[in-house]
């Protein structure tokens, strides 16, 4: 139970204690994670995924979703499709060599 419990402690102080989040915006919401709203008679609104709260510098963002974001830095717009689910995924280089991934989604309706 000791050895149990020390295993848990280490591991609590190998994970970051302050973590990039990737914030969601389509329309006026801004979310971290996961954005899902209504914008009346819309077919088409912006949107953008950006990379918050990074704690140390970044050397790369490498985004895996959506397309439209390749090579896009730590901030990406596109115009997002009502009735559409659009996955946000990023890999985060530090410059120290670390990484984190970091993922969320947006989605409207349009009312119909």
């Amino acid at each position: 139970m000791k050895k149990l419990a020390i295993a848990v402690l280490m591991s609590a102080f190998a994970s970051p204690l302050w973590a990039a989040d990737l914030q969601c915006q389509i329309g006026s919401q801004v979310e971290i994670g996961d954005c899902d709203t209504m914008i009346w008679g819309q077919a088409y609104a912006p949107a953008s995924f950006s990379v918050v709260n990074i704690s140390k510098p970044v050397s790369q963002v490498i985004w895996n979703k959506p397309t439209a974001c390749k090579n896009q830095g730590t901030y990406c717009s596109f115009k997002a499709r009502s009735m559409v689910t659009y996955m946000g995924e990023a890999l985060v280089l530090y410059t120290d060599g670390t990484y984190e991934a970091v993922s969320g989604s947006l989605r409207f309706e349009d009312g119909r």
